[in-house]
């Protein structure tokens, strides 16, 4: 803000001494010094005359008309109208113009018609502005992040990826590495996205990923097994001095040791502590096991697994208990069944299929992703919105037709289900509508209205795609195109420049003048030299903005 201020100032300044110098050349009341820089650095006090000269940033330039200083009283360099300076984060940094709409980007110059080759400006909801190339970085919420090829990238929060070696599920930042088709998201208990994470090495605590290896979740917060913690209920204990009993963490007993311990209630309702490695609980009665045995207890009867890994998934809504076998079938919240792990409660192969919110598939993609809770497979189809669509049908190296696999979704962005998938380097969305282009026009191709047009040979004025004839030079006038080198747009009417300089030329009534010779107030020109500064005092035009 301070640099701003600074450049308001010093403009301000000079907008003020050309008011002043109007009918008073080679007046010496008109001097003061600037302290010019010189080669070694030291400063040299140099009288000029302020109506004639500028001093900005240690240098005398010209005062000529549009001549401005681009920084700020300490340093800063003048510059003229066929330039442009852009301030940001209290530095500056002068450019040559382009295009007469060239803008900044952060310190950049950016110039729309070099957007075909890539260029754009990436802005943040803070407003921080950086430019980017389009075919191998990406602008991700605001951040500049570069991914190669961006026809692979997607982002992920504020970081960009290769769909082809990551995922993103959640949505959110960092994306996933390596997990392939075992990446989800996981979420909070109300179902908001938290972090990506390989659902074959780890699981998810409320929005939290943690390690099958020596971690758990309990009741939302993550257990290690190393630490001597276990679970109990919904809370974590210490192995050493607790044990859980009903759903309780309660103090060991004396006589126990640091071992696991659990509780039984009896039939006449008290509470025991026994041993589970040798004991068990069932029926109301701590009975003995066979030496090295495990077994379970379900309902009222004792089953011992045997070595083929039997195991029983118990089902708490029906209370029924079911045996299966521990090593090829998982139980998911009462229900078992073939697979290596649970979506939600339905078992299914991470290794082949993928699980989106409850849902599984993907056994036969290529690239599984989801959508929602829609499993899809991105070769071959690309998620709008909320709905998946099937790509666009295009001519492969061999003259075949295939499924494209560069798409991007067009459309009513409004009515996400109004999307569909198109292939961007052989169409062109325009308003929400595809065009087919031509691969080698892919780099001129550009939109008028919901219209597309050859960028080289046409240009788009006022909604009309029009030729453009006169080259780089053509320009658009009130639905017309004019030929910007020997005329001039003033107020929707082409007007010729006269043999004016086109960079100073500006508009004035039903003509146009040099700005650096006349003057213009309320549709008339009047000539410089011949306006006193009585003159210029009683006029009631305000020529800031004409002389800038």
């Amino acid at each position: 803000m301070k640099l701003f201020v600074n450049l308001i100032l010093l403009f301000s300044i000079a907008t003020h001494v050309r008011a002043n110098c109007r009918g008073k050349r080679d007046v010496d009341e008109e001097m003061t010094t600037c302290d010019v820089i010189n080669d070694d650095g030291s400063t040299t006090s140099t009288p000029y005359n302020i109506c004639e000269e500028i001093c900005c940033g240690g240098v005398l330039s010209d005062m000529d008309s549009g001549v401005m200083c681009c920084g700020n009283a300490g340093n800063s360099t003048a510059y003229g109208e066929s330039q442009l300076c852009c301030v940001y984060h209290n530095e500056y940094q002068l450019h040559d113009k382009i295009e007469s709409n060239d803008y900044c980007c952060g310190l950049d110059i950016f110039s729309p018609s070099l957007a075909a080759r890539g260029d754009s400006c990436c802005v943040s909801k803070e407003n921080e502005q950086q430019k980017f190339n389009t075919f191998t970085e990406m602008c991700c919420d605001g951040v500049v992040d570069h991914v190669g090829d961006t026809a692979f990238g997607s982002c992920c929060g504020e970081d960009a990826y290769d769909r082809r070696v990551a995922s993103c599920p959640c949505l959110v930042a960092p994306p996933i590495y390596g997990a392939d088709i075992n990446a989800g998201c996981c979420r909070t208990e109300d179902g908001s996205p938290r972090e990506n994470y390989d659902q074959d090495t780890q699981g998810c605590c409320d929005g939290a990923a943690y390690n099958f290896d020596d971690q758990f979740c309990c009741g939302g917060e993550i257990g290690n097994e190393s630490h001597g913690d276990f679970c109990c209920e919904d809370k974590i204990g210490d192995m050493d001095s607790q044990y859980c009993c009903n759903g309780q963490l309660t103090d060991k007993p004396e006589g126990f040791g640091s071992g696991e311990l659990s509780c039984c209630e009896l039939e006449g309702g008290d509470v025991v502590a026994f041993d589970p490695i040798g004991q068990i609980c069932c029926a109301n009665q701590v009975q003995a096991l066979e030496k090295d045995a495990e077994a379970v207890c379900c309902g009222d009867e004792i089953f011992y697994v045997s070595v083929t890994d039997t195991s029983f998934c118990f089902d708490d809504e029906s209370g029924q208990c079911t045996p299966y076998d521990s090593e090829t079938e998982v139980c998911c919240d009462g229900n078992p069944g073939p697979g290596e792990a649970c979506c939600e409660d339905t078992p299914f192969y991470p290794a082949s299929e993928i699980c989106c919110l409850g849902v599984v598939g993907g056994h036969d993609f290529k690239w599984p992703s989801c959508c929602d809770d829609q499993p899809f497979d991105a070769y071959t189809q690309t998620c709008c919105g909320t709905v998946v669509g099937d790509n666009p049908l295009v001519t492969g190296p061999d003259g075949a037709l295939e499924a494209s696999h560069t798409t991007r979704c067009c459309g009513d962005f409004s009515e996400p289900d109004g999307l569909a998938p198109y292939d961007y380097l052989n169409g062109l969305c325009c308003g929400g509508v595809v065009h087919e282009i031509d691969h080698n026009d892919f780099g001129s191709a550009e939109c008028c209205g919901e219209n597309s047009l050859d960028g080289e040979a046409e240009i788009c004025c006022d909604h009309q795609i029009l030729s453009r004839e006169h080259g780089d030079d053509t320009g658009c006038c009130g639905g017309k195109v004019f030929d910007q080198s020997s005329s001039i747009c003033c107020d929707d009417v082409i007007q010729s420049l006269g043999g004016v300089s086109r960079e100073r030329a500006i508009c004035c009534g039903d003509g146009c003048i040099d700005n650096a010779d006349y003057y213009c107030c309320q549709g008339r020109p009047y000539p410089k030299d011949d306006v006193t500064e009585e003159d210029f005092d009683n006029m009631s035009c305000d020529f800031g903005a004409k002389l800038e």
